[in-house]
């Protein structure tokens, strides 16, 4: 898989702080498009008496490619070392991935606080600063007043397309396939007669029996806007929305349920 970033630069934002403390160090906000390509690559093994000896992968045929935004900061120091972190409004840290020495993705939504530090002993160098970066405007978590699954305990159905996974963006997919995801909800979910966690991912032109009484078939059935999809509920009060876009704010989700 290969992801290439492509930067579309839009009004730049300016930290202020004293100047003693940023002769060095400038922080500008960024928008970036971020396009991801699934390709497929042939493999040939070669083996004698049952013996792999060795491997040649042909020409790799594109499959599929998508883009989506990304929001990133630049900065520009003279000091060998730069400490990048956020948090949001929670005070939750906030993901921070670093592409090179002056660009950093910054994961979230909402209102993120991003503080910058720069420190190089030789140059004599010692700023720290700090932006507001004002995110996608975070998905609406009020929950539904009548609970989506009506069953006591947590129930967690994700609804996908089976066809449509492989154009996930990877923090998204990683959702799907992550041990991660697995151990969570197999120890909050409420354990069912059968004695399994009350969770599923499903596709959704999944087929059940007629006349089909059970939990899933039921959620299943219910109004979507879109795939992949999320359903959460505790019998009490639950959500239906599209599914988070990483592995934490699914989580984030999850809790409050």
């Amino acid at each position: 898989m290969k992801l290439n970033v492509v930067f579309h630069f839009v009004a730049l934002v300016l930290l202020v702080v004293p100047s003693l403390l940023a002769q060095d160090l400038v922080i500008r906000e960024a928008n970036g498009i971020a396009s991801t390509v699934t390709t497929l690559a042939q493999r040939s093994t070669l083996t004698v008496d049952g013996k792999l000896v060795g491997s040649v992968v042909t020409d790799e045929i594109e499959q599929d490619a998508t883009t989506g935004k990304v929001q990133l900061i630049q900065i520009q120091s003279k000091a060998s070392r730069i400490v990048v972190s956020a948090d949001n409004v929670d005070r939750i840290p906030v993901e921070v991935l670093k592409l090179n020495d002056e660009y950093y993705i910054v994961n979230g939504k909402g209102k993120v606080w991003v503080t910058v530090q720069a420190v190089d002993f030789e140059k004599q160098i010692f700023e720290q600063a700090r932006i507001v970066l004002q995110l996608e405007a975070p998905e609406d978590l009020t929950p539904d007043t009548k609970p989506p699954i009506d069953k006591q305990g947590l129930h967690v159905l994700i609804v996908v397309e089976s066809e449509d996974i492989a154009k996930m963006m990877p923090r998204q997919r990683e959702i799907l396939f992550n041990l991660k995801t697995r151990t969570y909800l197999n120890r909050r979910c409420v354990l069912a007669i059968d004695g399994q966690p009350s969770w599923r991912i499903l596709d959704q032109d999944t087929e059940f029996p007629d006349f089909c009484d059970s939990v899933w078939c039921k959620t299943l059935a219910r109004d979507r806007t879109e795939v992949p999809w999320l359903v959460v509920s505790n019998g009490k009060t639950g959500i239906e929305m599209p599914l988070p876009k990483t592995m934490e704010e699914f989580i984030a989700v999850v809790e409050k349920f």
